[in-house]
Parts: C-alpha cells; sequence; structure tokens
C-alpha cells in the first residue's frame, strides 16, 4: 500500500463512529490535563501529528500548534482543517528523528499519539520527545494497548487461539497501514518518561468499551452512539476499566 493509500485508509477510520470517539475522548482528557480556554497560550508541538485532529482542538482553545509529520498530503489536510477551525497552525515536513536538527525550541506541551509504537527504538524517540519539553511542560503519549488486542481478538473477533498468541507476541500488523508496529506496555512507557525527568504520569484509557462491540452497525445509530460517548467519558480516568481500553494515554509532567 502506498502512502496516499495509507492517508485514505487513516482518513476513512476517523470517520467511523468508533474514530470519532476516540478524538471526542482524547479532546477531554487533554483538555483535563492542558486546561480550558481561560489556560494561557502554550506552545504545542505535534510529532506525527498527521491531520492536526488532536493538536487543531488546542489551536482552537489560543494555543500555539506546531506539526510535524513526514506526510505533505496529511500536512495540507491539516492546514485544511484548522483553516476550517478558523485558527492558524505551523506545519514543518519531518519526522521524528529528523527534530534534534529543526531547531524548534522547546515547547510547554509535546503530543506523540500512535507514533512510538512504530519507531524501531521507543527509547531513543522518547528521550528526542521529552529533550523537546520545556521546564514545568508536559507530553501525552498514546499507543494501542496490548490488553487490548487480546481482549479485541478474544471478544470482538471471537478468536480465542489469536488472542492467547497476542499474549506474548512483540509485534503486531496494523490493520490501516498494513505494516508491523510495536506492543507497548504502558508500565514500560512510564519507566522511560520518569528517566527523561517526568516526575508525574496520569494514565488514561481511550476506548475502554466501543472497540469491544461488534455489532458496528449499532454504533452509527445516534442515540446509541451518544449514549458510548457519555459511556467512554465516564470511563476514560476509572479503574480499572482504563488498564484494558484500546489506547492507553500517558501524560507525563516534568517537575
Amino acid at each position: 500500500m502506498n502512502a496516499d493509500a495509507h492517508d485514505e485508509s487513516w482518513a476513512a477510520w476517523q470517520s467511523t463512529p468508533w474514530g470519532q470517539l476516540r478524538y471526542r475522548v482524547m479532546a477531554q482528557t487533554l483538555r483535563t490535563c492542558v486546561g480550558g480556554p481561560s489556560t494561557p497560550p502554550l506552545r504545542v508541538l505535534d510529532v506525527g501529528g498527521a491531520d492536526g485532529a488532536d493538536s487543531i482542538p488546542l489551536a482552537a482553545l489560543g494555543h500555539a500548534v506546531t506539526i510535524v509529520d513526514r506526510s505533505p498530503s496529511l500536512l495540507a489536510r491539516a492546514r485544511d482543517r484548522a483553516a476550517a477551525a478558523g485558527v492558524a497552525v505551523a506545519t514543518v515536513e519531518a519526522d521524528l528523528d529528523d527534530l534534534p536538527r529543526l531547531d524548534l525550541g522547546l515547547f510547554d506541551v509535546v503530543l506523540c499519539h500512535n507514533v512510538l509504537q512504530y519507531h524501531p527504538d521507543p527509547d531513543s524517540a522518547l528521550a528526542v520527545i521529552a529533550a523537546h519539553v520545556g521546564p514545568q511542560g508536559m507530553v501525552s503519549v498514546l499507543c494501542p494497548n496490548p490488553s487490548g488486542d487480546v481482549l479485541d481478538a478474544a471478544i470482538r473477533m471471537e478468536d480465542p487461539a489469536l488472542a492467547g498468541t497476542l499474549l506474548t507476541a512483540g509485534t503486531i500488523e496494523s490493520v490501516t497501514f498494513g505494516t508491523a508496529m510495536n506492543r507497548l506496555e504502558p508500565a514500560g512507557v512510564r519507566g522511560l518518561l520518569a528517566s527523561n525527568g517526568f516526575d508525574t504520569v496520569s494514565q488514561f484509557g481511550i476506548l475502554t468499551v466501543t472497540s469491544y462491540i461488534a455489532n458496528n452497525d449499532r454504533k452509527y445509530e445516534p442515540d446509541f452512539y451518544a449514549a458510548l460517548e457519555r459511556l467512554e467519558l465516564e470511563l476514560s480516568d476509572r479503574e480499572p476499566f482504563l488498564r484494558t481500553a484500546r489506547f492507553w494515554h500517558l501524560v507525563g509532567r516534568k517537575a
């Protein structure tokens, strides 16, 4: 699959009810951590930010957003999305490994969503990210949850054999991008954040129940979708539900 096909596949996933819910819940958790409209403007770096679906809502709150991504077509969509929202964002065509040479400076908030699992060396990638977070700054990391992979195979796919295999699998194929990705446990990334100077780490769960409902048709029903959204927002920061969500979301703060 070529890059344009990957981008189209990503856009198709975003348009589904479960894709929309992923962004709705993330918007809430980011507002909880970053603050609402009364928060002083912050510098926000969105690494691998694609079309800006996570960071443009922060721009709408008055923050200065820079989106770094290697896909020119996705960056073009980010600029279109920002224009439609009536805000401006800076876009940089580059990869995570290019950050040290770009001289972008330090940021108050750095987003690294659905990126770390694709990097061959997550430890060094997180160190690069951490180097761009200023004093008392915040980093937000989102990755697929290995526990969620197991539950998805067993419950939605009804494939207990696959679920058993996934208990110890180090990688899994991305359905959207058709490539292998590392299965990163939140506990391991917590440790990496601590070793890079983030002394407080909060965890959230994104899509705690939606992905395990096999009947996708119901998710297109407005009343059912609305009820799902209310439940997802309630469960995103509640134990034990956040532990088995489809994605884990860690927010680290520097001392």
